[in-house]
């Protein structure tokens, strides 16, 4: 994980931990899902075990059955036998598959060690419904409401973080007489035509006496309610009122999440954080959106801005130096060319007096005034050739510098675009995004 991962994950937890959110209880953050009812037709789905004994799954499927709860297994009595077979052959059918645990817990423990058996035997399997805690066995009838309700709450609360969708199940008299309120989703059993069961639930066991094809002997036949068929996703965003979770193989996620390559952080309870800024005593700010994605804005990045502001005056100074030179370039090419003329005249003067200078020397060979005569002109005409060339260099190099300059002009002034465009994305990187 990089560094800025690091300070974003770090200053959320610090700011999570620092303020209250309202979603911070599990049980609180389940208050969206208990709802009476929300598909237009109660499905019909069965529950089985090991009692069941093999099943033909695709003729389960054919009867239409749609979904179907597994029994796991419980700490008291280790996994069902038949759960991983279950799971897998009605997975393979095309039906959608939940799973629930019949608890003998005394108590909170108890029930956490039932809880993360469940999540241990479910890891490799491919969950898609509820998971749900089966209370209801004698040995718990005399226990106290706060200790079913802590019961309740521990096994849901572990299977929640899980990122599973919790429930419970028991019998009509069992959650009307000896269940406290609790807000997570309800499956009731009430062996009637009709439930006049008197609180919300999410599904509903109407027979221990169904037939279905592709099973032998009868069968738990249950009516559901609540359409987790769009709750729980394989992957993808779940919107559930004002929340919003994202699933990644049939589990709700928490924490720092990239969704094509967007960065997004879930809380606890794995609902999407948003409209929240952050900062930490470095200066570095976490901005979280009003669409939830997550943009990092650290002192580093500010510094940079800062000096990409500076990189431009600094472009701009080096155009008006440029423009500036542009024409004392030129005008010192044009001094220096103007020279040449001049010199050349001279150098030809020199050249040609040095020529009758040797004419005449070479006719008479022995006159020492006519040999000195001819030095005296080669010298003369040496150094006005070397002046010459000496000038014509100079001119050429001065030339060079002007058309150098010239062109600089356009350069420093696409120079300064480049920088303009590199400083307006700096500064938009800091801009704290709605």
């Amino acid at each position: 994980m990089n560094s800025v991962m690091k300070r974003v994950k770090a200053i959320l937890a610090a700011a999570l931990a620092a303020v209250a959110i309202a979603v911070a209880s599990p049980v609180g953050a389940q208050t969206v899902t208990v709802q009476a009812a929300n598909l237009p037709t109660p499905l019909r789905g069965i529950d089985v075990s090991s009692y069941q004994g093999n099943i033909d799954w695709n003729a389960v499927k054919a009867s239409g059955i749609d979904y179907a709860m597994v029994r796991i297994g419980n700490t008291q009595y280790g996994l069902d036998n038949k759960f991983a077979q279950n799971v897998m052959g009605a997975t393979a059918a095309g039906i959608r598959v939940g799973c629930y645990v019949y608890t003998y817990a005394k108590n909170a423990n108890e029930a956490a060690q039932d809880a993360h058996l469940a999540l241990a035997a479910m890891q490799q399997f491919p969950v898609t419904f509820p998971v749900a805690l089966d209370l209801e066995d004698p040995s718990q009838e005399k226990l106290s409401p706060q200790t079913l309700a802590d019961i309740t709450n521990t096994f849901c609360s572990i299977i929640y973080e899980g990122g599973y969708t919790p429930m419970i199940y028991s019998y009509k008299n069992w959650m009307v007489q000896k269940m406290p309120p609790a807000t997570w989703d309800h499956w009731v059993a009430h062996y009637a035509d009709a439930t006049d069961y008197p609180y919300p639930h999410a599904m509903w066991q109407y027979s221990a006496k169904g037939k279905v094809a592709g099973i032998a002997g009868s069968v738990d036949m249950n009516f559901l309610y609540k359409d987790y068929f769009t709750k729980i996703v394989q992957e993808g965003f779940v919107k559930d009122g004002d929340l919003t979770y994202y699933y990644h193989n049939w589990k709700r996620v928490n924490g720092m999440r990239y969704v094509n390559g967007v960065r997004y952080y879930f809380d606890e309870n794995g609902a999407m954080l948003k409209d929240r800024t952050m900062t930490d005593g470095d200066g570095n700010t976490v901005r979280v959106c009003k669409d939830g994605h997550v943009v990092m804005i650290t002192v580093e990045m500010r510094q940079y801005a800062k000096a990409q502001e500076q990189a431009l005056v600094a472009a701009q100074a080096a155009y008006q130096q440029a423009v500036a030179y542009a024409p004392q370039a030129a005008k010192a090419a044009q001094d220096a060319a103007a020279l040449i003329p001049a010199l050349q005249q001279q150098a030809q003067n020199d050249t040609n007096v040095m020529n009758t200078a040797f004419a005449a020397a070479s006719a008479d060979p022995t006159n020492v005034d006519l040999i000195t005569t001819l030095a005296t002109a080669q010298q003369a005409a040496a150094n006005s050739n070397n002046q010459l060339a000496a000038a014509q260099a100079k001119a050429a190099q001065l030339q060079q510098a002007a058309v150098n300059a010239q062109n600089d002009v356009p350069a420093k002034a696409a120079a300064i675009a480049a920088q303009q465009q590199a400083l307006a994305a700096a500064q938009a990187a800091i801009v704290i995004p709605d």
